[in-house]
């Protein structure tokens, strides 16, 4: 009996030491899972973050272009507001054409040209405005396709003076678009 009392105290302490290899074994496994599992949190945080990060980037790149393009939009909406304007007083002027102050800016012009250059100057006058020259004024005039106004030149074509609506709109457009922009877009509480 000694054999089976050896083998069955070897047996039991073999299957207690297995145990505890297992009950280690399962700690050592408990505690990797564990350990992983916590990275798995980290990296799903850090990953949760990381695209939340890209998406707010996203989004402020799709916000920033989306102001641009407000901008821009806004820009191109005043530029023909204002083109629009400068369009309308020029048909204004062309109007005018037929009034008295028309008449009294051409002979003023063609006063100090004729001053200035003799009467060998150029006249240049819209078709059909001849007539609204000075009496008397003894120089050439050639009746041509301006917009309105006169264009004098002297003989010689060295020098020149441009009354013409074309000109003098183009020497003052500048001016007038700050005026029109004032006026269609400044707050009067801006202006102050």
């Amino acid at each position: 009996m000694g054999v089976e009392k050896l083998s069955t105290a070897i047996l039991e302490d073999s299957k207690k030491e297995a145990q505890k290899i297992t009950a280690s074994a399962q700690e050592q496994a408990d505690q990797l899972l564990h350990e992983e599992n916590a990275k798995f949190v980290l990296l799903r945080k850090s990953s949760e973050e990381s695209t939340k990060e890209l998406m707010d980037a996203h989004t402020n790149e799709r916000l920033a272009w989306a102001r641009l393009e407000s901008k821009r939009i806004n820009a191109e909406a005043k530029e023909d507001a204002i083109s629009n304007s400068l369009e309308s007083f020029l048909e204004e002027l062309n109007k005018s054409k037929k009034s008295k102050k028309y008449k009294e800016f051409v002979i003023r012009s063609a006063k100090t040209a004729y001053e200035q250059f003799g009467k060998d100057a150029v006249f240049y006058i819209c078709r059909g405005e001849k007539s609204l020259l000075p009496k008397g004024l003894n120089a050439k005039v050639v009746e041509s396709d301006l917009s309105g106004g006169l264009i004098i030149e002297s003989s010689d074509a060295k020098f020149r003076l441009d009354f013409s609506f074309d000109s003098l709109f183009d020497v003052q457009k500048e001016d007038l678009r700050k005026m029109v922009y004032q006026m269609l877009f400044e707050k009067k509480s801006d202006k102050k």
